[in-house]
């Protein structure tokens, strides 16, 4: 959003601002948008009560599911429904949060957006949101596009180009890591590792999770770490019951890295027929595709190929334009 204004001439561009913690891992480096720094912004009693004074004069962007009730020409964007299901694995307080709060948010914005047309489906469905009132705005993966990757990452873990599996390990039920694990325990695969990113191996078995004997468990890495991993492994795993969206197999595919995936959620929309799909509950189908990708040469290269063009679809850039052409159609309104 930065560079599309900051490439309008001064007389024609908007002027806009982020609120930003003065404690932050995030320094953005930005030319039109001002960065305003305040003790308190990363609490949710700021962005209750504080939030709405400091941005009553403008049009208000929210991007992470919540917004302050009290601003109402703002625009919210949801992710997906899934607070509301079962297999959440969200904490009680929050879950509960979730279910009053968001739906009356919704409801006090001008806008909703969401990130495929799959949440928006659900959103309807749950009537957190009505269809018509609901835009589809995709996430993109090219920022990774820009990350430098780390050449000794493979020699540090012992691992060898195209010999391993990559997972994002989870403990929350829909993320289904366990039928990854149960597949990489087939012999087929015994000479294959599976690289597990995010949750440490504790975390996983304290959830009831069993981690394949061939499983190497990295924790929560950089993007630079993640690149390195995704140019380098046989496939990503990808086994989620459900996504809003799915970010992981588009920025895998982007990379060259296939991705085999289940056909659940917004998986499907974002990848259509650029990865190999497997049964959320069949390990020895998601071991098949893993070997297919592995030994059948051609079929690898074709959905590399086929993945990079699917990625192609899904940039930052469109996103950004898109969402500031709805920011100017509040403006406009006021």
């Amino acid at each position: 959003m930065d560079q599309i204004l900051s490439a309008l001439p001064p007389e024609e561009r908007w002027p806009a601002r982020i609120y930003v913690p003065v404690r932050r891992e995030w320094s953005p480096v930005l030319k039109a948008i001002e960065i305003i720094e305040d003790d308190a912004a990363d609490s949710q009693w700021w962005e209750q009560l504080s939030l709405p004074r400091l941005a009553a004069d403008g049009v208000l962007i929210n991007l992470c599911n919540l917004a302050p009730l009290l601003h109402r020409r703002k625009l919210l964007m949801i992710h997906d429904a899934q607070f509301l299901f079962s297999d959440n694995s969200l904490p009680l307080q929050r879950r509960l949060g979730y279910k009053y709060l968001i739906p009356l948010m919704a409801k006090r914005s001008q806008k909703i957006v969401t990130v495929s047309e799959f949440s928006k489906r659900t959103l309807d469905i749950t009537k957190i949101a009505k269809s018509e009132s609901i835009s589809v705005i995709h996430n993109a993966a090219d920022h990774m596009l820009s990350v430098k990757g780390c050449p000794d990452l493979l020699e540090s873990l012992h691992l060898e180009p195209n010999r391993f599996v990559l997972v994002f390990g989870s403990t929350k039920t829909y993320k289904n890591v366990q039928v990854v694990f149960d597949a990489l325990t087939d012999p087929r695969l015994a000479d294959f590792k599976l690289i597990v990113v995010a949750d440490e191996e504790a975390e996983i078995r304290e959830a009831g999770l069993r981690p394949s004997p061939n499983a190497i468990f990295v924790g929560h890495i950089g993007d630079d770490r993640l690149k390195s991993l995704y140019e380098n492994a046989t496939c990503i795993a990808f086994p989620s019951k459900t996504e809003g969206f799915g970010l992981p197999p588009l920025e895998a595919m982007l990379l060259g890295c296939p991705a085999i995936v289940a056909p659940a959620g917004a998986i499907p929309e974002v990848c259509h027929d650029a990865v190999l799909y497997a049964s959320v509950n069949d390990p020895e189908e998601w071991a098949s595709a893993i070997i297919g990708i592995a030994k059948n040469s051609e079929l690898r290269a074709r959905k590399i190929a086929a993945g990079i063009a699917r990625s192609k679809h899904f940039t930052w850039v469109c996103a950004a334009q898109q969402l500031l052409a709805l920011a100017k159609e509040l403006a406009i309104a006021a």
